[in-house]
Formats: structure tokens, C-alpha cells, sequence
């Protein structure tokens, strides 16, 4: 056990310490286990505890074995003090308990299908899984359950989307029809969780479908004056990109007099299109008394 200890890192005196080590700086241990100090260990940072000689060899820790990496006559930490572990072959999180810190390993099969996150009330504490540590600063109380990850729904029907949540103990909850370019009618284009997210069992996904894509329509104000008429006539609706075609007859004893179309005089004439409708027009037409045969 070490009971006083002196740090230098370039001939620079770092840390000098008798009944009391502090870690103010990030400082990885990769020696053997346990590091005993006999009196209060403060940390304050990032202590990494490299474990891979430990599982190197022949007589390495089985799954599930608890490894003691730090004990201590006491240890205080800080908000930002928080312990790391790499080299572990096994899903794995560390626990701080009066004057020890110690490693739990989980078997890979219960690290695959229950990931573990743990938390500590006031204070920063590693999770871990399938191999990977982590730190997280949220302050709930100390918890180990499974967690899923939400896949990407999108494009899928609601029939299909529920199979696949189902099978990773999600609920699919459907909201409402909103219009989207790329996914088809009917079929799910948002979804909350986003996709990639860690959630626990039985999380409600809500998802919302297709109304297809956003249609931009424009309008079409046909008019006639007396002595014929226009068709189709008043206001008349077309899609974005579309075509509208209006046929013009004079009544008997009528000819066309005039046509004007967004406010500009065209040539007369029974018919007229718009192609490519991408804007609002105006058609109006006008007609006089015939004043001898008119072939159209």
C-alpha cells in the first residue's frame, strides 16, 4: 500500500502527498490492481483505469467478476471526478462504495440484449456496455435496466413498423397526415425518438404519415362577354406544372371580337392553353353580331 507519494513530470514537482492523494490532472493507471492508498484520495478529474494486462493473460477475470481497482482510506470526488475504464473485454461499469472503486463485468450475452446504465445521485458515475464506458453526469438514482435503439421508420407502413417494434419492445403511436416530397402516400415520413436513440422498453415512438407531396395550385379566371361563352368559366384551379385548355363558342349570330389573356391582347381564337401553369392568369373573351359567314 502506498501511504506518501511524489508526482514529477519533467522535473516539475506535480504532487507531493502524505495521508492525502489528489488528481487534479487526467491521470491513466494501467499497473496492477488494486491501487492502494492508505489515506484519502481526492479526485477531481479523469482517472483512467487501464485493465488490459489484467485481462491478458491465462488467469484474466471471468465475466462477471467484480474487480477492485482503487481502495482508499476514503475518497472524495468533485462534480467533474469521474472514473474510466478501457482494456475491459466485457460490457462494464464502475461503482464507488465508501474507500473502494470497483469494476463489474457483465457476460457478453447479457451486455449484447441489456445494455447497463448506471447513475449516481450528486455526482458522475461510468456506464458502460458491450465493452464500452462512458460517464454521464445525470443525477437519478443508481438503475440497471435493458435499453433499445429506435430504428429509422421512415418509409415503412404502419403494419410494418409496428412488427419490427414489437419484436425490440417499442409501441408505435400514428399521428397525424403531414405532406412530404419523398415518401409515399400512406407511409410513415417523421418519427419522435429520432432513429439511433437508446431508449428503455416499451417507449411509445410517434410517427406521423405521408399526405404525400406538398401540391401548389393556381387559380384561372375565365370571363365571356354577351353573344358566347368560355369553358371552362369563373375561377378554375390547376396544379403547379399542369395544362388548362379553355374552348370559346360564339353563340349563333356571333363571332369572336376579342381575346385578352393576363391583360394583354392575343390573336382570337376558339381555343387557347396554358401549359406549365406556374403562376396566376386571367383569360377573358368578347363578342359582336356576325357580319357575313365566319368559318372557324
Amino acid at each position: 500500500a502506498v501511504s506518501s507519494l511524489t508526482i514529477e513530470d519533467g522535473g516539475t514537482l506535480l504532487h507531493t502527498a502524505k495521508n492525502t492523494l489528489s488528481f487534479a490532472r487526467p491521470f491513466t493507471y494501467a499497473g496492477a490492481c488494486p491501487f492502494s492508498f492508505s489515506g484519502t484520495v481526492n479526485i477531481s478529474t479523469n482517472i483512467t483505469f487501464d485493465v488490459s494486462a489484467l485481462y491478458a493473460g491465462a488467469s484474466a477475470p471471468a465475466a462477471g467478476t467484480d474487480v477492485t481497482l482503487l481502495s482508499a482510506g476514503a475518497i472524495t470526488r468533485t462534480a467533474t471526478g469521474a472514473i474510466a475504464v478501457t482494456g475491459c473485454p466485457y460490457g462494464s461499469y464502475v461503482t464507488f462504495e465508501s474507500g473502494t472503486v470497483t469494476l463489474h463485468t457483465v457476460p457478453p450475452a447479457v451486455a449484447e440484449l441489456n445494455p447497463i446504465k448506471i447513475w449516481n445521485v450528486g455526482g458522475t458515475l461510468v456506464y458502460g456496455a458491450n465493452g464500452n464506458c462512458y460517464r454521464s453526469s445525470l443525477g437519478v438514482l443508481l438503475a440497471q435496466e435493458g435499453w433499445n435503439v429506435v430504428p429509422n421508420f421512415s418509409g415503412l407502413t404502419v403494419e410494418n413498423a409496428e412488427n419490427t417494434a414489437q419484436k425490440l419492445q417499442l409501441k408505435i403511436v400514428v399521428g397525424e397526415y403531414v405532406n412530404d416530397d419523398h415518401v409515399r402516400y400512406g407511409s410513415i415520413c417523421q418519427q419522435t425518438p429520432a432513429a439511433g436513440t437508446k431508449v428503455a422498453p416499451d417507449t411509445e415512438v410517434q410517427v406521423n404519415l405521408s399526405a404525400g407531396p406538398r401540391i401548389v395550385r393556381y387559380t384561372i379566371t375565365a370571363s365571356a362577354g354577351s353573344g358566347g361563352s368560355i369553358s371552362p368559366s369563373g375561377t378554375v384551379t390547376v396544379e403547379a406544372g399542369k395544362s388548362m385548355s379553355f374552348a370559346i363558342l360564339p353563340n349563333d349570330g356571333y363571332e369572336l371580337e376579342s381575346l385578352t389573356v393576363d391583360g394583354q391582347s392575343v390573336t382570337p381564337s376558339v381555343y387557347y392553353q396554358f401549359s406549365n401553369v406556374s403562376s396566376n392568369h386571367s383569360i377573358a373573351v368578347t363578342f359582336r353580331e356576325s357580319k357575313g359567314f365566319v368559318i372557324f
